[in-house]
């Protein structure tokens, strides 16, 4: 079926796992979602170490799509610094992404107020 979508999104949880490493198996890319902090930073380096691991074993044409760094709120020091840490680390071979952190309270709103589905699953192609 995958011809019939342009994208199908796979959410797994923020661990190596098995189910994680199956996911990475079966697709063809990955945006790594992240928040600009210390510890989720860490978590990116353990990710792209499975994900070149997955690549040696099961997957030679998984590609990293990107880094999207969520929850961004440009007016601390902190998440600049460690935005931009991200940034000199991975911005030269890995787009780098950002969604500041009023569009995502804004995504959750609408979800609360008009109760619609904020992730779209699978989207077929020509629906877009």
């Amino acid at each position: 079926y995958k011809h019939e979508y342009d994208y199908i999104l796979i959410d797994c949880a923020p661990s190596l796992g098995m189910m994680t490493i199956n996911a990475l198996a079966a697709t063809d890319g990955i945006v790594v979602p992240t928040i600009p902090q210390h510890l989720p930073t860490k978590g990116i380096e353990k990710l792209l170490e499975s994900v070149h691991q997955v690549r040696r074993g099961i997957n030679p044409s998984l590609k990293i799509e990107g880094i999207l760094m969520t929850l961004m709120d440009g007016r601390t020091v902190y998440e600049r610094e460690i935005s931009e840490m991200i940034r000199n680390a991975y911005g030269g071979k890995i787009n780098i992404f950002s969604i500041s952190a009023l569009v995502f309270v804004l995504f959750c709103l609408n979800h609360l107020l008009f109760n619609r589905f904020i992730l779209t699953i699978g989207v077929k192609r020509g629906n877009m």
